[in-house]
């Protein structure tokens, strides 16, 4: 008979192990869960943070070719011989260019 009591033992033994084992395969899943929800949650600050910074430097762009074409448009004013030259020496080299092809 002692050995009944030492074979159900065991069993109740193995039977709380795997209790503990459920119980923290259920945690894990719960912590991995967590994880993945705050990785996307970085993921899309992330995103929205680098879409921000990308509209301020396209701002930032826009402004300053808006200035350099106002100064071209500033300097076609007071020189327009010479811009009617400029943009004829222009023309003209990629004409020599394109013809080589």
């Amino acid at each position: 008979m002692a050995t009944a009591t030492t074979k159900d033992r065991t069993a109740e033994e193995i039977e709380a192990e795997m209790t503990a084992i459920r119980n923290d395969l259920g945690a894990l899943r719960d912590d991995v869960a967590a994880l993945a929800r705050s990785a996307a949650r970085a993921a899309v600050e992330s995103k929205d943070s680098a879409a921000e910074a990308l509209r301020e430097k396209a701002g930032e762009l826009a402004s300053k070719g808006e200035d350099l074409v106002a100064a071209v448009g500033r300097e076609v004013a007071a020189r327009p011989l010479a811009a009617v030259g400029i943009a004829f020496g222009i023309g003209y080299v990629f004409a020599k260019l394109r013809a080589h092809r």
